[in-house]
This record gives structure tokens, C-alpha cells and sequence, in this order.
């Protein structure tokens, strides 16, 4: 006497292929995001007619108001700062 299998119910969808691609869009925005330093006051930049954007290393904020900041630095301290740099 021969017993047949018992039915196997059916397995859903599996969610696993979803997480991954969520995990490597997460990790690829992760790598190519810059993260820069806040700036210590709103700055409007202006627009420039040059074809190449301009390169710095050293960044001196100047606001509408005349405050000056420097490297986290507010004030008369960061004209100082920037001279030194």
C-alpha cells in the first residue's frame, strides 16, 4: 500500500529580494552623499557667468548683516582664524 505525499500548502511571496535592494539603495546614497558643516548664517550665493565653478579650501562666511565667520568662528575671532589659515 502506497501513502501519497501530504499536499503542500503554497509558500507566499518572499519579501527578502525587496529588503536587500532597499538596503543597497540605503548603502548607495549613504557612500555618495557629501555632508558639509552647516553654515552659521543663511547665505545666498551668487551667480557666476564662469563656465568652470570656482575651488576652495578656505570658506569665509560674510552676511547681509556684516557678521563674519570663519571655521565655526563668529565674529572678530574669525578674522583672525583666516589669517592664520
Amino acid at each position: 500500500m502506497t501513502f501519497d505525499e501530504p499536499p503542500r500548502t503554497p509558500r507566499g511571496e518572499s519579501i527578502v529580494p525587496m529588503i536587500n535592494v532597499v538596503f543597497l539603495l540605503l548603502i548607495f546614497f549613504l557612500m555618495t552623499a557629501q555632508i558639509a558643516p552647516p553654515e552659521p548664517f543663511e547665505v545666498t550665493p551668487p551667480e557666476a557667468e564662469a563656465d568652470t565653478p570656482a575651488t576652495a579650501e578656505l570658506v569665509l562666511h560674510l552676511s547681509d548683516a556684516g557678521e563674519i565667520a570663519f571655521g565655526g568662528i563668529v565674529g572678530d575671532g574669525a578674522i583672525a582664524a583666516a589669517a592664520a589659515a
